[in-house]
């Protein structure tokens, strides 16, 4: 890599005279750093007053190609020298990207990339510092959320490439404490539940089951709760949640007092097996057999009005 610019006056920054080297001009230095320059905005001065371009020279007989690489470099270069000398991580991490796909190297490179490692050093530290804290206090007070927020960071955090060497030894113990004291947790949770379910099924209570079964959920994986107890809560869940649909049903027919809808119902709720002394279907089979009742009397009196008396012109039974 080449020396650092040198610092030169305000006269040195003009144009080239005809036929110096195109070396000799300073290279465009656009605002954003990923921006590509073109050969026009190459030909005028745009670095700051004291700036000469940075790596590599750009020759008279360079082709397009490589003069367009060369303003990319010197762009990424100036901006990478910027970044450093401001302590910029973030924007020498972004600098460094794009300094890869150029295929890039040498001190300025390198002191970026320090640079950047520091940062992520001291970031990773703090990050460790404040897990152990809540580790710490999920573990003191016994505190399940605050746990398996601080467990699922360290997860993250081990994903990135862990917190490393064997000054975090305390650390990784207060991360198998909090482990430890998650499967405590979690074995409790289960004897929890698993009571909730055997009570479910027994009294066939559909709100009780409701909020059970969803919670058993997260132990689908593990070996805490009994599979067969709970594949029959959730089958008896099924079939209550049918009969919870046909009770509504029955009550929107009871209300309508539509025969019809009754009919279908309560079809469905013998389908089901429901019991005939729930008040639904009571109320249901009485109000239908009512209905029936008077739809067949209005059918005979129609029949009769059908089949009435013959009468004359004048209205009188002949």
């Amino acid at each position: 890599m080449s020396a650092e610019p040198e610092v030169v006056s305000p006269a040195e920054q003009s144009q080239p005279a005809e036929g110096a080297a195109v070396a000799d001009s300073p290279a465009a230095t656009p605002a954003d750093s990923g921006a590509q320059v073109s050969a026009d905005a190459a030909k005028r001065p745009h670095q700051p007053v004291g700036a000469r371009p940075l790596g590599v020279e750009i020759k008279a007989d360079d082709t397009p190609e490589e003069k367009k690489k060369k303003e990319e470099i010197q762009t990424v270069l100036y901006y990478l020298k910027q970044a450093t000398q401001a302590k910029d991580a973030k924007a020498c991490e972004a600098l460094l990207k794009k300094a890869g796909d150029l295929g890039m190297s040498g001190e300025l490179v390198e002191q970026a990339q320090t640079l950047v490692l520091d940062f992520a050093s001291e970031k990773r530290t703090t990050e460790i510092e404040t897990l152990k804290h809540y580790l710490k206090q999920g573990i003191e007070l016994k505190n399940k959320e605050m746990l398996n927020i601080a467990l699922d960071k360290v997860d993250v955090l081990s994903k990135q490439g862990g917190a490393g060497g064997r000054m975090n030894s305390e650390f990784y113990e207060l991360v198998s404490k909090g482990r430890k004291e998650l499967a405590r947790f979690d074995q409790e949770d289960a004897g929890t539940v698993s009571a909730y379910l055997k009570q479910g099924v027994q009294l066939r209570n559909r709100e009780l089951l409701t909020s059970t079964v969803e919670k058993a959920e997260r132990f689908r994986n593990s070996d805490l709760l009994d599979k067969e107890l709970v594949s029959k809560a959730q089958a008896l869940l099924r079939e209550l949640d049918a009969e919870h649909l046909i009770k509504l049903f029955l009550r929107q027919a009871i209300e309508a007092k539509d025969s019809v809808a009754l009919e279908g119902a309560l079809s469905k709720a013998t389908a089901l097996k429901m019991s005939p002394d729930l008040e639904e279907v009571k109320k249901a089979t009485k109000l239908y057999e009512e209905l029936k009742k008077k739809s067949l009397k209005k059918e005979k009196k129609e029949k009769k009005k059908k089949e009435g008396k013959v009468v004359d012109v004048f209205g009188a039974p002949l």
